[in-house]
């Protein structure tokens, strides 16, 4: 899967909590050595977050996205924070 939304669509969730819930639950399943979560999916999501980090701060759209004042944005919901918890 790559790690941008150059073609992406917003389906708005209801509440602003749900805008956090798979970081969290990420931390969680690590937190607690859930045995389904193993160093496989770990390493390749940790890959994946670095990859949509740099997307993040390099692509063009996701920097207008995030520079953007009228409108309201899902592509940069959470502060890039939780991502880089993700990876360390």
């Amino acid at each position: 899967m790559n790690p941008n939304l150059n073609y992406a669509q917003v389906v708005r969730a209801p509440g602003s909590a749900s805008r956090t819930r798979t970081h969290t639950s990420v931390l969680v399943l690590r937190g607690g050595n859930a045995s389904a979560w193993t160093s496989e999916i770990d390493s390749g999501l940790v890959e994946w977050t670095k990859r949509y980090i740099e997307w993040l701060t390099t692509n063009e759209i996701a920097l207008g996205e995030a520079a953007a004042t009228k409108c309201v944005t899902l592509i940069h919901p959470p502060p890039l924070g939780v991502y880089v918890r993700i990876i360390y």
